[in-house]
């Protein structure tokens, strides 16, 4: 098994190639797009906000960890 080179987990399933050649798992290589688009969109803060959302959202549904409680 191959380890991603972002996160640094092995992945589980098949590993993505980032456009620098890197190695990297199906997670990392959402939060790579979806933080590229929010710089097309809106910038540095755009992309900060969209890679998060997708993480939280990601998580979620794979059971990695649960809503986040406020307060």
């Amino acid at each position: 098994m191959a380890r991603c080179q972002e996160c640094r987990k092995l992945i589980n399933g098949t590993p993505r190639t980032t456009l620098t050649g890197r190695t990297v798992c199906q997670r990392c290589s959402g939060l790579q797009s979806t933080t590229a688009a929010g710089v097309m969109q809106g910038g540095l803060p755009g992309a900060v906000a969209t890679r998060g959302w997708f993480g939280a959202v990601y998580d979620t549904v794979r059971g990695k960890k649960g809503p986040r409680k406020e307060g």
